[in-house]
């Protein structure tokens, strides 16, 4: 299976589109490299220090399952999703310490699962990985193991206090956050994310604003349970996916209604203090299995220094 190197080479792919994520330009309510939007406890130098500390995470996350066979007994997928989460509560402790506590890329750890999924498929001879192929292993690996956490987050106790974010949410809304993206093989990722991005890219457009499309085209279709992370309110949902319609359904970044209502989201996101962090993960997982696919690769790659050119083609990498 993956030998060492592939490993930090699938680690630091991950590490790279988190990065690249983190500095496209504009993320309606999203830190960027020229704003921090909604967020008052980070910047861009914050998630460039997160995503580059879970290195290691990600890295361990893909030399556990090396060995993983698609065909295991459930029981076995479970006890090595269990290892991945100890894996990523190191991650996120790392994850903490060189933010000095602020939640960065909490969900994002999540993409370990990925990372476990890939190493399981990907081989020296064979260096491409199928985004559906490895979603569907992430799914059988993780399935059992998250699927229990939402039907068991309900413990007869009326307060939702102990619970994570994701999972309050879940218990008081029904909303699946991404929990029920893995769940569902990252759907999400496969029918709106990865086209999206692919769409922009033959289109010509600059890797940076390309990322732009991909978020919003998640954004319109994503449970995403951070939106509710600072008001429990799902309307505030119903507001974050009807603006990403809008915006869609006049051109998106393609258009110059596209772009200046893209510009008024980011304003009446950052006022009602609104973060689609979730849907920006996902835009990270669909730059990643991207770049990981034979025809991707090195149009994604071949000039990284395009990673942070906004719409305009202004470069913010400082």
């Amino acid at each position: 299976m993956v030998t060492d190197e592939s490993a930090e080479f699938l680690a630091e792919d991950i590490v790279y589109a988190l990065a690249a994520e983190a500095a496209a330009e504009p993320k309606p309510g999203l830190v960027t490299a020229s704003q921090t939007a909604s967020h008052t406890d980070m910047d861009v130098f914050t998630l460039l220090r997160s995503a580059c500390s879970l290195r290691d995470t990600f890295r361990d996350a893909a030399l556990l399952c090396t060995n993983l066979d698609v065909g295991q007994a459930i029981n076995s997928c479970s006890s090595l999703f269990a290892e991945l989460r100890s894996i990523g509560r190191h991650g996120e402790q790392v994850m903490f310490r060189v933010t000095g506590g602020v939640n960065t890329h909490k969900g994002g750890i999540f993409l370990g699962v990925l990372l476990a999924a890939a190493a399981r498929i990907v081989v020296d001879r064979e260096p491409f990985l199928n985004p559906s192929q490895v979603c569907l292993v992430a799914r059988q690996l993780a399935f059992p193991a998250l699927l229990s956490d939402m039907i068991f987050s309900d413990d007869d106790s009326d307060s939702v206090d102990h619970l994570s974010g994701g999972l309050r949410a879940w218990r008081m809304f029904g909303v699946q956050g991404i929990r029920g993206e893995v769940i569902s093989g990252f759907s999400s990722v496969l029918n709106n994310g990865i086209p999206a991005l692919e769409l922009s890219l033959n289109r010509g457009v600059r890797i940076g604003a390309a990322l732009t499309h991909t978020l919003i085209s998640l954004m319109a279709v994503v449970q995403d349970s951070t939106v509710l992370n600072r008001v429990n309110d799902p309307k505030r949902l119903a507001l974050v996916q009807d603006r990403a319609n809008d915006i869609l359904a006049n051109g998106s970044i393609f258009t110059k209604r596209g772009k200046r209502l893209i510009r008024r989201a980011n304003g009446e996101f950052t006022r009602l203090r609104i973060s689609p962090g979730g849907a920006a993960d996902l835009t990270a997982v669909s730059l990643y299995l991207h770049l990981w696919s034979s025809h991707g690769r090195a149009a994604c790659k071949k000039n990284y220094s395009s990673l942070c050119e906004g719409v305009d083609g202004q470069s913010f990498w400082i």
